[in-house]
């Protein structure tokens, strides 16, 4: 597990690192390029990076602002953010602050044979803990305050405990925001050996925009309760307010498993870069971080020993309303949680469907109340994922045929 420690540096050479920061953009800006201008691969990137950058830069930071520029994956990026780049074109925000901002990183990875980080190593003296950058001379270093907060109530161990425990590999970033140096140490944590179980029943999650759909789910597959937990504020509040809200939905998921003494299942939920053809489901994409709020849980779960699985989430909402909602009245979101939670347990469920051919060579799947269309491929699909039972409509009888008055007999 990946634990990411802030911190703050004071009292140092704020110049010399800026230059830094500077000349380490600058070569992740170059690399970029080179991939995606001249389709350079491999080795010949750094190649590229270091006829112009070694006089700035050692080894090191060369390879990992190509590792940079090698994970971003889309063909054309505004280094700095693109609103305030447009901000810059209109004049609104001056050119050398934009630049400051595209300019304001430094990052270097661990080494586990170094025993730390070579460019960028944490020093724990008598005065405080230090941080010490090297630059590309042998042997010149900027030396930083370093300010490491306390770590969470809940936390069996603070940050300092655990930086001392598995400091032997960390990866540090430095950004500059407003002036003021952010440092992020990230470190490789052993998984805690899951504790609550899913063969004790699971805690089926539903994701929805405006919050989670929780569903209590016994051993026996049975629903025993949920609830609805609202974030409404994830779809209009800022990144950090985001960031809060996600933490604590997180926390209340998990505690919930903890309390019921179950595992957590969750959707394995995968958006591509591409494009959709949906304007309204883009919006959402972008407006909700369905990613980190399951990353967030993920983590959560992992760190406190709560098993977690990740299931296919395909067609769970329409499983849902076709078997669960109106049978428990349920909502939609509580109905696809509880086919997620069982779906997790290797419950296979078993869905009755009427079918019409609808418009446009589609299928209407019917219930009491509602039809939903899917085309015949989706149909197929759906049919792999459920144990599909087909209800065929009843035929018409025959009207009765009376005899005629009077004419009873034969003779």
């Amino acid at each position: 597990m990946k634990l990411i420690i802030p911190a703050t540096i004071h009292r140092g050479n704020s110049v010399a690192l800026k230059q830094l920061m500077r000349d380490w953009s600058s070569c992740a800006r170059y690399a970029y390029q080179r991939i995606h201008r001249d389709a350079l691969t491999g080795n010949a990137i750094k190649v590229a990076c270091k006829l112009f950058y070694m006089t700035k830069l050692n080894q090191r930071y060369v390879a990992d602002a190509v590792l940079k520029a090698q994970a971003i994956k889309k063909d054309h990026v505004i280094f700095g953010g693109r609103k305030r780049w447009r901000d810059t074109l209109s004049g609104i925000l001056p050119k050398k602050e934009w630049q400051e901002t595209r300019d304001s990183e430094l990052y270097s990875r661990g080494d586990r044979t170094k025993k730390g980080n070579p460019n960028i190593r944490i020093l724990n003296t008598p005065e405080g803990y230090k941080l010490r950058i090297g630059l590309p001379g042998p042997r010149e270093f900027l030396m930083f305050d370093l300010y490491i907060p306390e770590g969470r109530k809940s936390n069996k161990k603070d940050y300092k405990e655990l930086l001392n425990l598995y400091g032997d590999c960390y990866d540090v970033r430095v950004k500059n925001k407003a002036n003021k140096f952010h440092v992020s140490i990230g470190l490789d944590i052993p998984d805690v050996k899951p504790i609550y179980l899913c063969s004790n029943g699971v805690i089926g999650i539903d994701t929805n925009p405006d919050g989670l759909a929780v569903a209590e789910i016994g051993p026996d597959g049975n629903l025993l309760s949920h609830e609805y937990l609202n974030a409404e504020r994830l779809q209009f509040a800022r990144h950090d307010k985001r960031q809060h809200d996600i933490k604590a939905l997180a926390l209340q998921v998990v505690n919930k498993a903890i309390l019921c003494n179950k595992g957590i299942v969750v959707e394995d939920l995968k958006f591509n870069d591409g494009k959709h053809g949906s304007r309204k489901f883009n919006r959402m994409r972008h407006n909700f971080i369905y990613s980190q709020l399951l990353l967030t849980i993920e983590r959560r779960a992992i760190k406190d020993g709560v098993e977690i699985r990740k299931i296919n989430p395909a067609f769970t909402s329409i499983a849902g309303i076709m078997k669960y909602q109106e049978q428990y009245s349920l909502n939609r979101h509580i109905a696809a949680a509880f086919i997620t939670g069982r779906r997790g347990m290797g419950i296979m469920e078993r869905v009755k469907v009427k079918l019409e051919l609808g418009e446009n060579k589609k299928l209407n799947l019917e219930g009491k109340g509602f039809k939903i269309a899917l085309t015949a491929k989706a149909y197929s699909y759906f049919r792999h994922l459920y144990r599909v039972v087909e209800m065929k409509s009843p035929g018409l009888t025959a009207p009765c045929l009376s005899p005629g008055f009077g004419n009873y007999g034969t003779g």
